[in-house]
């Protein structure tokens, strides 16, 4: 997870999120470049994957994006990375 997009990797498939758009899946060992989304045939692959993120989103509380919705993006980015940490 990062900003809100998420990720997992199980050999050569990878399964990707960007915030707030469906899950794609890609097989790594075939399309590098992630140009060939194969969630259509892959269903109970991505089904699979999804739960793995979900369960490490759980044990690791991963906190919805934003975290802190009241943050100004544009704020934090002329700060400190961590300044906006309360």
């Amino acid at each position: 997870e990062h900003e809100g997009n998420c990720a997992v990797r199980m050999g050569e498939w990878k399964l990707v999120a960007e915030h707030n758009a469906p899950w794609e899946i890609f097989n790594m060992t075939e399309d590098r470049t992630e140009l060939n989304d194969l969630v259509a045939g892959e269903r109970e692959r991505a089904q699979r994957m999804t739960r793995l993120y979900e369960e490490w989103a759980e044990r690791c509380q991963v906190a919805p994006w934003p975290a802190n919705p009241r943050v100004n993006i544009r704020h934090r980015l002329t700060r400190g990375k961590h300044d906006y940490i309360a």
